[in-house]
C-alpha cells in the first residue's frame, strides 16, 4: 500500500439503471365502460455501496416519473459478535441476542444524516410545516350545523434556526407535513393556494436513545433530529467530522452548531435529514444479515399544475373476452 496515485486500481462503486416495479404510477378503473387505464411504474436508480469494516452500506436515489425522489439506505454485511459465557460474561444477554452457543450479538444503532439542498425558488425558501389537527372550528365560516369536530390543518413559518423551533420529529398522534417552500409566491385569489416547492416524508426510522451528554450523541448531534432545518453555509457542508472518532465528547463539527440563531424566511436553505434503525440481532442473521433499511422522499409539493406521470404513455388495456 502506497500512496503512488497511479497505482490506484479502478473500484466500481456506483451503478445507474433502469428499474421497472410491480404497480403503476397511476391507474383507475372506469366506471361506466370497466375499463382500466395507467402508466406502469419504474424508475432511474444511482445505487452507491460503501464498505465500512464489517457492514456495506447501500445508498440508493430512486428518481420517480412523477418528480419524486426516494432516498433509500440499506444495511448488509455481517454483525460485530463477542464471545458469550453464562458464567463468565451474562451481562451479555439484556445488552442484545446470544445468537448461538458461546456467541453474543450486541444491540446496536444505525444513523445516517443527508443534506438535502432543494433550491426550491430563486427568491429564497421558507419552511412549512402543516399539522394536521381536528376541532370544532368557531366561526370559520364552515358549515356545520351539528358542531361536529372536523380535520383542518395549522400551517407555520419557523422564523429561527435552532433547537426544538427547528429540529422536528415525526409522530404518529400528531401528523405532520413538511415541505421547502417559496413563501413568497403570491397567486391570483381563484387559483390553487399551496405555496410551490418539496415535501419531506420520511420513512420508518428512530430517534437516538442515549443521553445528550453521552460522547457518542456528541459526536453524532444528527441522530437526536430527524429532520433539522438550517441557513444554508459554504462552511457547513457536513454535519460531523471523521476526527470526532478519536474524541466523540469533544466533536470538531457538530450539527448543534448549525443551528445558532439565524433567520430561515425565504433564504437559502438546507434540509439536514437523518434516518435511523436500531438492529436487534437474530439468528437469521448469521452468517450474512438479511438487508434491512429505511428512507426518506422528496415529492414534488404544489410545484406542477396535474400529476406528472400523466405525461407517460398509458399503458394499453387488456382485451376483455
Amino acid at each position: 500500500i502506497n500512496a503512488n496515485v497511479s497505482q490506484a486500481k479502478p473500484y466500481k462503486a456506483f451503478c445507474v439503471f433502469e428499474q421497472p416495479l410491480d404497480g403503476s404510477h397511476w391507474r383507475h378503473l372506469q366506471l361506466f365502460d370497466k375499463r382500466v387505464d395507467g402508466v406502469p411504474a419504474s424508475q432511474l436508480v444511482v445505487r452507491a455501496v460503501t464498505a465500512v469494516g464489517n457492514y456495506d452500506y447501500v445508498t440508493q436515489f430512486s428518481f420517480g416519473l412523477a418528480g419524486g425522489v426516494r432516498v433509500g439506505f440499506e444495511f448488509a454485511g455481517y454483525m460485530e459478535t463477542r464471545w458469550f459465557s453464562p458464567d463468565t460474561t451474562p451481562f451479555e444477554r439484556p445488552l442484545g441476542e446470544v445468537v448461538r452457543t458461546n456467541l453474543a450479538a450486541p444491540l446496536h444503532s444505525h444513523f445516517g444524516c443527508f443534506k438535502v439542498d432543494l433550491d426550491a425558488s430563486p427568491a429564497g425558501e421558507s419552511f412549512e410545516l402543516t399539522t394536521i389537527t381536528s376541532g370544532v372550528k368557531q366561526d370559520s365560516g364552515v358549515p356545520n350545523p351539528h358542531r361536529w369536530a372536523t380535520k383542518y390543518v395549522v400551517r407555520e413559518y419557523p422564523s429561527v434556526e435552532g433547537v426544538n423551533s427547528s429540529t422536528f420529529a415525526p409522530s404518529a398522534a400528531k401528523p405532520t407535513v413538511w415541505a421547502v417552500v417559496d413563501n413568497a409566491h403570491a397567486a391570483a385569489a381563484t387559483a390553487p393556494s399551496g405555496k410551490p416547492g418539496y415535501s419531506i416524508s420520511l420513512g420508518p426510522t428512530v430517534l437516538q436513545t442515549l443521553p445528550a451528554e453521552h460522547p457518542f450523541v456528541k459526536a453524532t448531534a444528527f441522530s437526536k433530529y430527524p429532520l433539522a432545518i438550517a441557513r444554508r453555509k459554504e462552511e457547513e457542508p457536513r454535519p460531523s467530522s471523521v476526527y470526532d472518532l478519536f474524541g466523540p465528547g469533544e466533536p470538531v463539527t457538530s450539527l448543534d452548531s448549525f443551528l445558532d440563531g439565524e433567520g430561515i424566511v425565504q433564504t437559502d436553505l438546507v434540509a439536514w435529514v437523518t434516518l435511523g434503525k436500531e438492529h436487534l440481532p437474530r439468528t437469521e442473521d448469521l452468517p450474512l444479515i438479511s438487508n434491512f433499511g429505511t428512507h426518506f422522499d422528496l415529492l414534488p409539493h404544489n410545484r406542477f399544475p396535474v400529476n406528472a406521470a400523466l405525461s407517460r404513455p398509458k399503458r394499453q388495456p387488456a382485451e376483455r373476452n
